[in-house]
């Protein structure tokens, strides 16, 4: 994989999870201000869970591959 290809992917993957950011802050915004079905709840709820865990591991691949862990979990 040449670095550009890298570079292109690292942006792509940061995009990605900026839109995901994005919808979570979306979603619990419509969840505190808006009457939505309980249904609708169900679902923002479960996928908002589901994004949690993609965070969460995306938290601890990248503590993992830190040179210096003690600094990432400083300055992240």
């Amino acid at each position: 994989m040449t670095q550009a290809t890298k570079k292109s992917t690292i942006e792509v993957y940061e995009l990605f999870m900026l839109g995901l950011r994005v919808y979570v802050l979306g979603s619990l915004a419509a969840t505190t201000f808006l009457r939505l079905d309980p249904g609708v709840v169900a679902i923002l709820e479960s996928v908002d869970t589901l994004i949690c865990v993609v965070f969460m591991t995306d938290f601890f691949v990248k503590l993992y591959m830190a040179e210096n862990k003690l600094s990432y979990l400083k300055w992240g």
